[in-house]
């Protein structure tokens, strides 16, 4: 019973192993901001609208977006 038990849990173990993760190009590692600089300049948007609540989120994606065309 040991035996079984060993060899699918190898089995499982090959499986995890062998599958690649994505590794982003040196061109999309450049277009990728940091979440530092990200949440910064989200907090720019929120400051400049007087610091309304509740649009977190739109100020996160602007930012995003504006940082990725640089």
């Amino acid at each position: 019973m040991a035996k079984e038990k060993n060899s699918s849990s190898k089995s499982t173990a090959t499986k995890k192993s062998t599958a690649k993760q994505a590794v982003p190009t040196a061109s999309e590692q450049l277009a990728q901001p940091e979440t530092d600089e990200i949440r910064r300049r989200a907090y720019e948007f929120y400051c400049e609208r007087g610091g309304q609540h509740g649009l977190h989120e739109v100020d996160w994606y602007r930012a995003e977006s504006e940082l990725r065309s640089k």
